[in-house]
């Protein structure tokens, strides 16, 4: 029963790594790739124009989420000056808070 689940895990393996192996290399045959640097220039040329189209679509994300975060912190800059301005408040008129 083991030596099944391993001869079937081994012929697996070997369909994987080989149709993967195959796969590359009828691809790079069909583009002409022959060194790392065609491999760089050619993804360069087909992945530049695709990532500068996305960078487009995405601005009005951008735009927004700027807008969100500059909210955050100057609600968080209100927040923290209405607790020193408490602490202060407390401090003068003697009031003793749990913090402390």
């Amino acid at each position: 029963m083991v030596k099944g689940v391993g001869k079937a895990f081994a012929v697996a393996t070997v369909l994987v790594f080989g149709s993967a192996t195959l796969t590359l290399a009828v691809a790079a045959s069909k583009l002409q790739l022959h060194s790392v640097e065609d491999i760089r220039e050619r993804g360069r040329d087909l992945l530049q124009p695709t990532f500068k189209g996305l960078g487009e679509q995405l601005i009005p994300f951008r735009t927004w989420a700027e807008e969100v975060a500059k909210k955050w912190r100057t609600e968080a800059i209100d927040e923290s000056q209405k607790k020193c301005i408490i602490i202060e408040l407390s401090k003068r008129l003697g009031v003793k808070g749990h913090s402390e």
